[in-house]
């Protein structure tokens, strides 16, 4: 038995660990967790992305169903990473800030849009004004919201 061990009451050697492994063990726990913590940023990212383009596909079907049949068509104006839902009582296609006519504005946190119209209406019969794509970027990932004549997508 050499010098450094110890022995309690028995006559046993203690069973421990030293600091040495108690560092490597710390040492491993954290990479792994650094890593998991990058996987989930962009677990994150992507469902933001998805969230955004699943409230914009909404709203763009809503102004479509709510147009049919109405007195007044449904438009939305859009900016860079918002857009507005309102009514269009004066039939011109774009939305006039300060009017009752402000149904509601989205903020796409993170969200990045492109390709999109000034404003976009629909007739009374639910018909879009013009065929377009949006897309929306984030972190990378991208996706697009295509309108038709009888048809919404999402690719």
């Amino acid at each position: 038995m050499d010098s450094f061990s110890k022995m309690d009451h028995r006559g046993n050697r203690f069973k421990g660990v030293t600091l040495l492994e108690l560092m490597i063990v710390v040492a491993i726990i954290s990479v792994l967790l650094s890593l998991g913590f990058i996987s989930l940023k962009r677990l994150k990212a992507n469902y933001d992305l998805t969230e955004a383009t699943n409230k914009l596909y909404s709203d763009i079907e809503w102004i479509r169903q709510r147009s049919m049949g109405s007195a007044y068509p449904y438009g939305i104006s859009f900016s860079n990473n918002s857009y507005t839902v309102f009514l269009d009582i004066n039939d011109n296609r774009k939305y006039e800030a300060g009017t009752d006519t402000h149904l509601k504005t989205q903020s796409l946190h993170n969200i990045t849009l492109s390709g999109y119209p000034n404003s976009y209406t629909c007739t009374r019969r639910g018909t879009p004004n013009q065929q377009f794509t949006i897309t929306l970027k984030n972190n990378g990932n991208t996706k697009h919201i295509s309108v038709s004549m009888f048809k919404t997508r999402i690719k």
